[in-house]
């Protein structure tokens, strides 16, 4: 896929440009950075790709209507003065570490990068229903995702993370976990007897 054609499907399935969307992401992680660390606006702006710190302080002015230096201030308010909440900017660490690793396999071998996008995309369309509050297709397509093999290896921690709570009142979510676990533990059974010998399992 050529760059143009990409930035075109950004634009088309997002609203916005690629730059207008990346900045975003952006601009969403650092307003969790600075609700839950003590690092300065200044240190946030180069932790979350900006150059300038000038520059990120104007951005996130405009984004969220204040500048980055009166998060703190702003309590519980940031989330109702064009902020995000908890939840909402979980969610879009999700989608920018799936963005992320496609894109960057994209750059290396396309044909692999779909088959990998594809591949996961059960996992990342539970976490949105789970999201939307959609427990049913939430858990069909985490059914669809323990039939995979060979996943990665943070999929294992999806039940602790609080988007995927909605579905854990699902009669058949404890099974499916364990699906999803035993078919994990199968194919690494090397790794789990390495864990298990230092006690980290």
């Amino acid at each position: 896929m050529s760059r143009s054609n990409l930035l075109r499907k950004v634009k088309k399935s997002s609203g916005i440009s690629a730059s207008q969307f990346i900045r975003q992401v952006r601009l969403k992680k650092a307003m969790e950075l600075l609700g839950e660390t003590s690092l300065t606006a200044s240190e946030v702006s180069f932790k979350v790709g900006f150059a300038s710190t000038s520059y990120f302080t104007k951005c996130f002015r405009e984004y969220y209507g204040y500048p980055p230096g009166e998060v703190g201030k702003q309590g519980d308010a940031e989330n109702n003065g064009g902020g995000l909440s908890t939840r909402q900017r979980q969610l879009a660490a999700i989608m920018f570490t799936d963005i992320a690793g496609y894109t960057s396999l994209m750059q290396q071998d396309e044909k692999k990068a779909f088959a990998y996008r594809e591949r996961h995309q059960s996992a990342i369309m539970a976490f949105k229903h789970a999201y939307l509050g959609e427990v049913d297709e939430a858990m069909a397509q985490l059914k669809e995702f323990s039939k995979l093999r060979n996943i990665q290896y943070w999929f294992l921690l999806m039940e602790i993370d609080p988007l995927i709570e909605p579905v854990k009142s699902h009669p058949d979510f404890e099974k499916v976990m364990k699906s999803i676990k035993d078919g994990f533990w199968e194919d690494h059974a090397k790794l789990r007897n390495v864990l298990e010998e230092k006690e980290l399992l």
